[in-house]
């Protein structure tokens, strides 16, 4: 297919689709500077010979080419954008932000070679032209705004159209950070420097391993409670029911791995995880759960023999295949899948107590709830045990979770002690030195949350020099990125204007930066921010300044990077600006804060994030504050402020006013 033929007597816009009707980019939502790091998928058709085709014909191709490839982008989540390259980009995080977003472009990007070899034969069959196909999948930094068909600039769509030129035909070569967001859940192997050859991914699977090199550290109570409702339902024979709530991060995975280790061949353990997006999905959990207990298999053949002697084996079977099947999940009434289910699960524990895990319950259906509430409601004649792993998320959905249960338990999951956290770094370090001042910074970044303390030690060994600052991992900041979006209007504007402040905030300099019309509500976003554990009183004798405090440092540089750089600069300004004039900051300290301000609003400075005052001083001596008109005089040219404007209002309509 020759791109230049027709191109002239199209619309600009549409020309623009002709020129590479093939590309498309995916992307993963993660704050960093001023911009967002990206995961970009791009795919560029190229022609070979073959006969030129008229331009009706080559306008109705590219329409063809583009509203598949639009299609499998929002299957993911996805978006189309126009990069400045004038090729065809999708984007991931526009409307909502995801922490898989990394595997979501992998996966995308396989789909969407199909579905343009398709279009290839086709194109082939009809016309004799060929189309070639080469993709790359990057992680950078971008920005992304603008109505209708979005803008797309940055380093996330030049290294992947140079990773897609790199590629031979058909294949998608990936980047090594967009590998390592998703390394546990795609199938790829080297194919030179920083760069690997994708070959599948995994529906299901998380995009990061469980790591159980490591131990088990300060879960000596949970474990407990754990193994006490395994010895109540094996030992009056009824359905147990343990939730295990926490955030991400904390471990709620490993005990429960942990846990059904101990117990070892005397329990049975079938696991099935809750998928946060995709068609077909509502009873996926349950799916995962019959096709193990199946050898793989989920037909109803299979099915029936396992509830071999049972009179109902055959409607049982009939009911649950007819659920579990695709495209069939709307034949069957809900309740006779809640008792197809039960029947199957009772059956399987008879001969062996069963231990049901199921992952993710936040991500879960409503009816998957219905179905899992109900499994509890009755005692049952089996010993039969149902751990459900949730985040919070999962009690705000459902604030009644359970309440009809009697054998219900709960385990609300807390950070880790200090004496434990010490022991897993300490673990987590093997024959790695970390100097005690690093040891303690190590400690209190990661505030008792061991994926974060994991993560932040892996960063640590790849900087040089033991006194290094660890850096923001981009597997926590997506963690991050995506619980803070979830957050309103009105928390998000709080939370982002507390992050200028610093880890230590007060209300009243909060309240200088908000709208006029955002401080009414102030303390409801407040209680709001405190009751999801984002922030947290301070302690008694605080001074005015630092009523409030960041959970941990890692929620204050998440929320810091997710702010536009304009606006980071102009809160920045006022804030300086203020802090000039009150009275309870002592000259030492403000001239301290004064400085970081400075340091942090000019065009082009990268984030950072002071959180003493020997930092916060060292700005200073490094940059003198400059007065107001200094900075309007090197604010960015028009084009970039009207792109980072389409930024704020199209990227995060939802948190900033």
């Amino acid at each position: 297919m020759a791109s230049a033929v027709g191109a002239s007597s199209m619309s600009p816009e549409r020309a623009r689709f002709s020129a590479f009707p093939g590309v498309i980019s995916s992307r993963v939502m993660i704050s960093s500077g001023s911009g967002r790091l990206w995961s970009s998928a791009t795919a560029r058709a190229t022609s070979s010979s073959g006969p030129a085709m008229d331009p009706e014909t080559h306008e109705a191709v590219n329409e063809h080419s583009v509203s598949g490839l639009t299609a499998v982008l929002e299957r993911y989540g996805g978006k189309l954008a126009i990069s400045a390259g004038e090729r065809l980009v999708g984007v991931f995080g526009v409307a909502s932000v995801h922490e898989d977003d990394a595997l979501r472009a992998a996966r995308a990007s396989l789909e969407a070679r199909s579905a343009l070899a398709t279009e290839a034969g086709i194109l082939l069959r009809r016309h004799g032209v060929s189309l070639a196909c080469r993709f790359g999948l990057a992680t950078g930094e971008a920005l992304v705004g603008g109505p209708g068909p979005l803008g797309f600039a940055g380093d996330a769509g030049t290294q992947a159209v140079m990773l897609a030129e790199a590629a031979e035909p058909g294949q998608i070569l990936i980047g090594r950070q967009a590998h390592g967001l998703a390394a546990a859940a795609i199938e790829a192997e080297s194919a030179g420097p920083n760069r690997f050859l994708l070959r599948s991914a995994h529906a299901g699977a998380r995009p990061l391993a469980l790591r159980l090199d490591a131990p088990l550290v300060g879960r000596d109570e949970e474990m407990h409670q754990l193994e006490a409702a395994y010895a109540r339902a094996t030992r009056e024979r009824v359905t147990m029911l343990v939730t295990v709530i926490g955030e991400a991060g904390l471990g709620k995975t490993r005990l429960v791995h942990e846990v059904a280790g101990r117990l070892g061949r005397e329990v049975n353990v079938l696991t099935g995880r809750c998928l946060p997006y995709g068609e077909g999905i509502t009873f996926w959990p349950l799916r995962d759960v019959v096709r193990q207990a199946c050898a793989g298999h989920d037909s109803p053949d299979t099915i029936k023999a396992l509830l071999e002697g049972e009179a109902d084996a055959a409607c049982v079977a009939k009911r649950l295949s007819s659920a579990l099947g695709p495209g069939n999940q709307g034949r069957s009434d809900a309740a006779e899948i809640f008792w197809a289910a039960r029947r199957l699960l009772e059956t399987l524990a008879r001969s062996r107590p069963l231990l049901v895990v199921f992952e993710d319950l936040h991500w879960a259906e409503p009816t998957f709830l219905d179905l899992v509430e109900s499994l509890t409601v009755q005692p049952g004649r089996s010993p039969l045990v149902l751990v459900c792993i949730a985040r919070p998320e999962l009690l705000e959905q459902r604030p009644a979770w359970a309440a009809g249960a009697a054998r219900a338990v709960f385990i609300d999951l807390a950070p880790l002690a200090d004496g434990p956290a010490t022991a897993l770094l300490d673990a987590l370090a093997g024959d790695q030195r970390i100097s005690p001042s690093t040891r303690t910074r190590l400690l209190q970044t990661a505030a008792g949350n061991p994926l974060y303390l994991e993560q932040l030690a892996v960063s640590l060994s790849e900087q040089a020099g033991s006194e290094a600052w660890p850096v923001l991992p981009p597997t926590i900041e997506a963690l991050l990125a995506a619980r803070l979006q979830r957050l309103g209007p009105g928390p998000s504007s709080v939370l982002a204007r507390a992050a200028i402040v610093g880890k230590d905030f007060g209300v009243q300099a909060v309240r200088e930066l908000l709208p006029a019309e955002a401080r009414g509500p102030l303390s409801r976003n407040l209680q709001t921010l405190v009751a999801k554990g984002l922030v947290q009183h301070g302690p008694p004798g605080r001074s005015p300044a630092e009523q409030y405090s960041f959970h941990h440092i890692l929620i204050q540089q998440a929320a810091y990077r997710a702010i536009p750089k304009s606006l980071r600069a102009e809160l920045h300004h006022r804030l300086a600006d203020w802090l000039e004039y009150v009275a309870w900051t002592p000259a030492t300290q403000r001239a301290e804060i004064l400085g970081y301000s400075a340091r942090d609003c000019r065009p082009g400075s990268s984030p950072t994030v002071a959180t003493t005052p020997r930092q916060r001083n060292s700005h200073a001596r490094r940059w003198r504050w400059p007065r107001r008109r200094t900075c309007l005089a090197s604010t960015p040219t028009p084009c970039s402020i009207s792109l980072t404007s389409s930024l704020r209002s199209a990227v995060s309509p939802t948190h900033m006013p």
